[in-house]
C-alpha cells in the first residue's frame, strides 16, 4: 500500500489548515496556505493568540465562537471575518473538530478555513441590488400612498443599513447659508446619543431635522468635493476631525453624495460596516442614491409648489385657475399636455393672445419652442428664438428674474425679435423656468397692445412657470428612475451566471437567459420543474434542512452542486444562495457558475502546482522587469524568507557581498538577448548567512517570441562544496603528516648528534664565565656564546619532542574540567594581557563534563595560543575571546574550544603553511617556528583537530574539537 505523505497534504491543502490549544488558545501549526493568504510568516503566526488572525469587527463573536466550541467540541460552516497582515477584511467558512483527552476534554482544536472573500462580494453585490429594487419599488408605493417624507426616508435608511451590514447612517439634504455656505439637515439618522444633552438633542431635533455646520470633516469632505469619501481607518485619516469625548467608535464611514443633473443635493452617511467600504460597494448603491435623489427633487419640488399655492392663495384673482392647473399638473403624467394646459390658463387670465414655453439650447446659445399659443400656423414646437441678451428671451435667462417690457418699440435693453415683430407684438412678461435650481427656459406672455402687467401678475405667472418647472423634472426624473430600473432588471437578465429563484417548495419561479442556457430547458419548462430535478449532488431531505437554515439564520448559503441538463448529461456549479422576500412571500434566490472548466484546470494546475512546490531545486518566477511574481517551497527553505518577503522583490534581495557586479552585468545581457544562463552563485540568506547555488536562468517568451517573465532554478551546492574542501584539507594533511613523519625521522637523529658537542661547548663557556680574572670583552663574548647555546639546545628539545609524539596512553590521562583549566590559565595571564589594553572575553559554557586528556600538555597548547594572540594584539590591543560548547561530530559528542582575537591577522599565503615545523611569521630570534607545530602535534595526539580562520586586519580564530572520553 503506498504511503500518504500526510505533512505534504497539510500544507499544500487549498484550504487553509490550523490548529490550536483550547486552554491557551494559541496556535500550535498551520499550513502554508494560512500563511500565504493572511501574508504573514509561519513564525509571525505560529505561538500567537488565535484572536490574533481574527478581524477586529469580528472579534467579539470570534470569542463567543471560542466558547461555544469549548463547550461543543464542534464548529460546522460559521462563516468568520479573518484580518490579513495588509488590515484587510478576508471572510472565510470555519469547520472545527476538537482533539480529546482521555476524559474526553476538548484540549486542541482542528480547523478547516476556506476563503470565501470574492464569493462574499458577489453575494453582496447581488443581494444589495436585488434589495435596492425592493426599496425601490416599496419608495413608489409609499410616495403614492401620501406617507410622509421623514417616514420615506426613515426606511429608506433603516433598508440600506440593513443591506450594507452598516451600524448607524444618515440621509440628508445639502443646503446654503445666507452668506451662501453648505451645510448637512437630516432626513433620517441613527440613534447614536452617547449622554442626556446628546438624548435631549436627538428627540428634539430627529423630527424637524438636525442640522451640521462642521464641514472638517468626513462627511463635510463629501460635501466640499461632490465626491464619494471611503475611510476603513477613520482615526488616521486626515480628512476626519475627530470624534467628541463618548461618542461611539467609528471604524469605518462611507459618504455618498445624491446628485440630480449632476449638482449635490444632499448626502447619504455609512457607518462601520464589518471590513469597511470599497469603491465596488459604491457602484452597487447607485440605484438606491437615484432613487434618494428622487425623494430629495420631489421633497424640494413639494416645498416650492407649497409655496406657489401659498401665493397663488394671496392672489384671489387666480387662484381658482392656479389651484385648478396646479392639480391638473399632478395627476397628469404627460409634460407636453401640461405645457398646452399651462399657456391656455395663462391666455386666459391675463387676457393676453400669445403664450410661449421656449427651452434653452447651450450648444447654438438659443431657444427652442416647446409649445405656443396664438401664433401664426408656422410658428409651433421646434421653431428656433435667438439667444443672447439681444432677447427678451435670453435677457431673462442671463438675468435671472422676470422680464417686463411695455412697449418694444421704446425698449433699449434688446431688441424684439423675428418671431414678436411679425406678430405685432407691443408689450410682454418672461419668466425663467427652473427645475431643480438648474435652469430649464423661459416662459412668455405677450400682446399687440401695450399692457402693464401687475406684481400679481407676476407672481402668477412666476407660480406657473414654477408648477411647470416641477412637472418638467418629474418628468425627467421618472425617466431616469424607470432607465436606472430597466438597466438594473436587464443585468440580472444578462447575467453571466445562472440566476434561479424557487419557493421554499422547491418549485421554480424564475430563471434568467443563462440559466435556461445552461441546462437545455425553455424558460416555461423550468417553472414546470422542482430544484431536485437538476441538482444531483444532494437530496431532497437535505436541501429542505439546507432551506430552513437559511430563513432560521437569515445568512446567506454556499455549496458546490451537481446539475443535470435536459439531455442528461452532468456538470459542477457554484451555488451562492439566500432568501429574499416578494410580495410578502418567501424565495431562495441562487446564483449558480458553472465549475466545469475551473474543474479541469483546477486538476491540471494542482499537479503542476505540487510539482514545482515539490521540486528538490529552488524555482523563482519574474516579471521582464525583474519583480519576483513565484516561488516554490524549497527556495523559502533554503532562503529562509517567508513570501511576503520575497514577493514583489528583486533577485538581489538574495545577493551576497562575494559577487562581483560584473556577474551580475553578464546574466543580465545575457537573459536580457533571449539566451540562457548558468553559473554559481554566493548568495546570502535572511539570517545573513552565505551559501553556494548552483543556478540556471531562462527566459520564457510568449507566442510572439517576446520575453515576459524569466525562470531561475537554484541547487543548493554548499554541503557539496563543504565536502569538497574537507578532501582537499584532508589530502593536505596526509602530505604534511608524512612531510613532519620524515622530517621527524631526519630530525630526531641530527639532533642528537648535535647535542652531545653543544654539551661540551655549554660546560667549557660556564667554565670561562665563572673566572672572573679574564678580559670582559671574553666574558662578555662568552656570555653570547651562553645564550646561543642554551637556544640551540632549547630548539634541539622542542625537536625531540616532536620527534617522540604518539597518541595519548591511558596512564598518561586523567579527568579534567576544561572550564577550569581555561580559567587558571586566563587568571595566570590576564593582569599581564591588560598591560597591552587586551581584554579577555569568557563564552564558557558551564554544562560541560569532564574530559580525559594529558593535562600538562593541554596547557602547552592554551599558553601557545594565548601567546600568539597577545602577539598579534600588543601594538593597538584588542579582545581575546575564549568560548566553550558541546558539539555532535558523526553523532559522537566533542568538546568545541574556540580561541579568537582582534589582533593583526594571518596573511592568506601563510595559512597553509601555519602548521609546518621551523614556519614562522615572527623576527628572526623571536620564535622558532615549532609551537603550532607542537600544537598540531598534541591536538592529533589526542584524537582532535584544530582549524584556523583568519583575515588580515580584522583577526584570527583557532577552532579546537577534541572527542569526550
Amino acid at each position: 500500500m503506498q504511503n500518504i505523505d500526510y505533512q505534504d497534504f497539510f500544507e499544500n491543502a487549498p484550504d487553509m489548515l490550523a490548529s490550536v490549544d483550547v486552554e491557551t488558545k494559541k496556535i500550535i501549526t498551520c499550513n502554508q496556505t494560512l500563511h500565504n493568504k493572511l501574508g504573514y510568516s509561519k513564525k509571525e503566526i505560529v505561538g500567537q493568540n488565535v484572536e490574533f488572525i481574527y478581524h477586529p469587527d469580528y472579534l467579539p463573536k470570534a470569542r463567543s465562537l471560542f466558547e461555544k466550541f469549548k463547550e461543543k467540541g464542534r464548529i460546522e460552516n460559521c462563516e468568520v471575518i479573518l484580518k490579513t497582515k495588509e488590515g484587510d477584511a478576508l471572510y472565510a467558512t470555519l469547520n472545527a473538530v476538537a482533539v480529546r483527552d482521555v476524559n474526553g476534554k476538548p484540549i486542541a482544536s482542528h480547523s478547516i478555513l476556506r476563503d470565501i472573500t470574492e464569493l462574499k462580494k458577489h453575494q453582496e453585490s447581488f443581494y444589495i441590488s436585488s434589495k435596492t429594487l425592493a426599496i425601490m419599488e416599496q419608495t413608489r408605493c409609499y410616495i403614492s400612498s401620501g406617507k410622509s417624507i421623514k417616514y420615506t426616508f426613515q426606511i429608506l435608511l433603516e433598508n440600506i443599513l440593513e443591506i450594507s451590514a452598516s451600524e448607524f447612517g444618515f440621509i440628508g439634504e445639502i443646503l446654503l447659508t445666507k452668506k451662501g455656505d453648505p451645510y448637512l439637515k437630516t432626513y433620517a439618522i441613527s440613534n447614536i446619543a452617547w449622554n442626556d444633552e446628546t438624548r435631549a438633542l436627538y428627540e428634539e431635533g430627529t423630527e424637524r431635522g438636525m442640522d451640521f455646520h462642521n464641514l472638517n470633516t468626513l462627511f463635510g469632505a463629501a460635501i466640499k468635493t461632490g465626491e464619494a469619501v471611503i475611510a476603513n481607518d477613520p482615526p488616521i485619516d486626515p480628512r476626519s476631525g475627530g470624534l467628541p469625548e463618548g461618542h461611539p467608535p467609528l471604524n469605518s464611514f462611507l459618504g455618498l453624495p445624491i446628485k440630480i443633473f449632476d449638482k449635490m443635493i444632499g448626502m447619504v452617511g455609512l457607518a462601520n460596516k464589518p471590513g469597511g467600504y470599497d469603491e465596488e460597494f459604491v457602484d452597487i448603491l447607485q440605484p438606491f442614491l437615484a432613487t434618494c435623489g428622487f425623494l430629495v427633487h420631489s421633497h424640494k419640488n413639494t416645498l416650492r409648489r407649497k409655496k406657489a399655492e401659498e401665493k397663488v392663495k394671496s392672489a384671489a384673482l387666480w387662484e381658482s385657475e392656479l389651484v385648478e392647473f396646479g392639480r391638473f399638473a399632478i395627476k397628469e403624467n404627460n409634460v407636453q399636455r401640461i405645457f398646452d394646459k399651462a399657456l391656455k390658463v395663462l391666455v386666459n387670465s391675463l387676457d393676453v393672445p400669445f403664450a410661449k414655453i421656449l427651452k434653452y439650447n447651450p450648444e447654438k446659445n438659443n431657444f427652442v419652442m416647446q409649445a405656443g399659443l396664438g401664433w401664426k400656423p408656422d410658428v409651433g414646437p421646434g421653431t428656433a428664438v435667438p439667444g443672447g441678451k439681444d432677447s427678451q428671451a435670453g435677457h431673462t435667462f442671463s438675468a435671472n428674474e422676470p422680464v417686463i417690457v411695455e412697449d418694444f418699440s421704446r425698449e433699449a435693453r434688446f431688441s424684439g425679435p423675428d418671431l414678436l415683430t411679425r406678430h405685432d407684438v407691443k408689450s410682454g412678461l418672461s419668466v425663467l423656468i427652473e427645475t431643480e435650481d438648474e435652469p430649464y427656459g423661459v416662459l412668455g406672455v405677450h400682446s399687440w397692445e401695450i399692457k402693464k402687467f401687475s406684481a400679481g401678475q407676476v407672481d402668477f405667472v412666476e407660480s406657473i412657470a414654477q408648477t411647470v418647472g416641477m412637472a418638467i423634472a418629474r418628468d425627467t426624473r421618472e425617466r431616469a428612475f424607470q432607465q436606472s430600473e430597466s438597466r438594473f432588471r436587464t443585468f440580472l437578465e444578462n447575467s453571466a451566471d445562472m440566476i434561479m429563484v424557487h419557493d421554499l417548495t422547491g418549485k421554480f419561479f424564475h430563471v434568467n437567459k443563462t440559466a435556461v442556457e445552461s441546462h437545455g430547458y425553455s424558460e416555461k419548462e423550468f417553472c414546470d420543474l422542482y430544484i431536485w430535478d437538476i441538482e444531483k449532488n444532494y437530496s431532497k431531505e437535505e436541501l429542505f434542512e439546507l432551506w430552513n437554515n437559511v430563513i432560521q439564520n437569515r445568512e446567506p448559503f454556499r455549496a458546490e452542486g451537481i446539475h443535470q441538463r435536459k439531455d442528461g448529461s452532468r456538470f459542477w456549479v457554484d451555488v451562492n444562495g439566500r432568501m429574499v422576500e416578494i410580495g410578502g412571500e418567501k424565495y431562495i434566490i441562487a446564483d449558480c457558475r458553472d465549475l466545469t472548466k475551473r474543474k479541469t484546470l483546477e486538476s491540471e494546475l494542482k499537479i503542476i502546482t505540487q510539482a514545482v512546490e515539490q521540486s528538490p531545486i529552488a524555482i523563482l518566477i519574474t516579471n521582464f522587469n525583474g519583480v519576483i511574481e513565484y516561488a516554490n517551497k524549497k527556495l523559502y527553505e533554503i532562503s529562509g524568507y517567508g513570501p511576503g518577503e520575497v514577493i514583489g522583490k528583486t533577485p538581489k534581495l538574495f545577493k551576497g557581498e562575494e559577487i562581483p557586479q560584473e556577474q551580475y552585468e553578464s546574466l543580465r545581457k545575457t537573459i536580457l538577448f533571449g539566451d540562457e544562463w548558468a553559473g554559481e552563485f554566493h548568495n546570502k540568506k535572511k539570517n545573513g548567512e552565505s551559501y553556494r547555488a548552483d543556478c540556471y536562468i531562462s527566459p520564457v517568451k510568449d507566442e510572439d517570441g517576446k520575453t515576459t517573465h524569466f525562470i531561475g532554478l537554484a541547487q543548493d551546492i554548499t554541503e557539496q562544496k563543504k565536502t569538497q574542501a574537507k578532501l582537499e584539507t584532508a589530502e593536505r594533511e596526509i602530505i604534511a603528516s608524512e612531510k613532519l613523519a620524515g622530517i621527524g625521522r631526519l630530525t630526531s637523529g641530527v639532533t642528537h648528534e648535535i647535542l652531545n658537542p653543544l654539551n661540551i661547548i655549554s660546560l667549557h663557556t660556564q667554565m670561562m664565565l665563572r673566572n672572573t680574572s679574564l678580559d670582559p670583552a671574553v666574558l662578555e663574548k662568552a656570555e653570547k656564546i651562553k645564550n646561543e647555546t642554551e637556544r640551540i639546545k632549547k630548539i634541539c628539545q622542542q625537536l625531540l619532542l616532536f620527534t617522540r609524539q604518539k597518541r595519548v596512553e591511558d596512564d598518561e590521562i586523567f579527568p579534567v574540567q576544561i572550564n577550569s583549566e581555561l580559567e587558571e590559565i586566563i587568571s595566570l595571564l590576564e593582569k599581564d594581557f591588560n598591560l597591552d589594553n587586551i581584554r579577555f572575553v569568557r563564552r564558557l559554557n558551564p554544562g560541560l563534563p569532564e574530559s580525559q586528556i594529558n593535562r600538562d600538555e593541554m596547557r602547552q597548547v592554551f599558553f601557545n595560543l594565548f601567546n600568539n594572540a597577545r602577539y598579534a594584539m600588543q601594538k593597538r590591543g584588542g579582545e581575546l575571546t575564549v568560548a566553550t560548547e558541546e558539539i555532535k561530530l558523526n553523532a559522537f559528542p566533542y568538546f568545541r574550544i574556540r580561541i579568537s582575537d582582534t589582533g593583526s591577522g594571518i596573511k592568506k599565503e601563510n595559512m597553509e603553511k601555519l602548521f609546518e615545523p621551523f614556519f614562522t611569521t615572527k623576527p628572526e630570534g623571536e620564535g622558532t617556528g615549532m609551537g603550532l607545530s607542537m600544537v598540531h602535534g598534541i591536538i592529533e595526539k589526542h584524537g582532535g583537530t584544530i582549524d584556523v580562520e583568519s583575515e588580515e586586519g580584522k583577526g584570527t580564530a583557532f577552532t579546537i574539537d577534541l572527542p569526550v572520553k
